[in-house]
């Protein structure tokens, strides 16, 4: 994994930005803890999404790759939450207890006796 991205890292992948644009996406690795590489293919990714491979990276455009990153991340987030089980936000139904009445099912269990008359 690379080393902390630097706005040098960020231009290596994507090329000469505009300032806003760059502050823009070094906002994005902060937020996610991704290197610039990472970002780079997400990018490239949306793009081809949004069916465009010669999608130009303007304020408009980083934005909504901003807003596109941050609902993939969201997704992602709530499918390990419901892997992992973490959501314990309604308790878990127990099974009622049942009194001991002669056998582990609840059968009243009657003596031989009374069965041969």
């Amino acid at each position: 994994m690379d080393g902390p991205s630097t706005p040098e890292t960020v231009t290596k992948k994507f090329g000469e930005l505009a300032p806003e644009v760059l502050s823009q996406l070094e906002s994005m690795l902060r937020i996610y803890g991704i290197p610039a590489e990472e970002l780079f293919f997400k990018w490239e990714s949306y793009c081809i999404k949004m069916g465009s491979d010669d999608t130009e990276l303007n304020l408009d455009t980083v934005q909504a790759f901003k807003k596109d990153v941050h609902e993939l991340f969201e997704k992602d987030m709530k499918s390990k939450t419901r892997l992992h089980g973490t959501n314990t936000s309604k308790p878990a139904a127990r099974a009622p207890r049942v009194k001991n009445t002669g056998d582990h099912v609840g059968l009243f269990v009657l003596p031989m006796s009374v069965l041969e008359n």
